[in-house]
C-alpha cells in the first residue's frame, strides 16, 4: 500500500501486494490515555494514546519480527507476525448511533423553570 492508504482490503493479499505495505509496530504496548466523546445527536468519538518500549518500521506484512521484547532479559522475544487482510469478523457488535445518545432530565420542574436535578 503506498502512502495515506489503510489495510481495508477484505480479500487476502498476493505477494506483491505485501512488498507495498509498509508497518509500524510497537513492541509491549500499552494504553496510556483514553478518551470518549459524546454529544446528543452525534456520532461518538474516541482517541487512544499509545506507549511502546520499542518501535519497529518494517517494508512488506508478511513474516515480520516480533517487536516485543521480554521485560526480564530485554530480549526480543521471537516470533514473527502477520497482517492479515481486514474483516469484520463473524460475532455481532455493539454500534452506538447518534440516535442511541439522549439527555433524560424528567417532567419535574422547578418553580423558577428547568429540570430538578439530583440535589436540586
Amino acid at each position: 500500500m503506498g502512502p495515506n492508504k489503510e489495510a481495508t482490503q477484505t480479500g487476502s493479499y498476493t505477494a506483491a501486494e505485501r512488498e507495498q505495505h509498509f508497518v509500524c509496530a510497537l513492541g509491549n504496548g500499552i494504553i496510556s490515555n483514553y478518551i470518549v466523546e459524546a454529544e446528543v445527536g452525534s456520532i461518538a468519538s474516541s482517541t487512544i494514546d499509545w506507549e511502546g518500549d520499542n518501535i519497529a518500521f518494517y517494508s512488506g506484512s508478511s513474516g515480520l519480527s516480533n517487536p516485543a521484547i521480554n521485560k526480564n532479559t530485554l530480549c526480543p522475544k521471537g516470533g514473527e507476525v502477520t497482517i492479515n487482510a481486514a474483516g469484520t469478523g463473524s460475532g455481532v457488535v455493539p454500534l452506538l448511533r447518534p440516535e442511541d445518545i439522549t439527555v433524560d432530565f424528567g417532567t419535574e420542574l422547578l418553580a423558577e423553570g428547568g429540570p430538578i436535578l439530583p440535589g436540586n
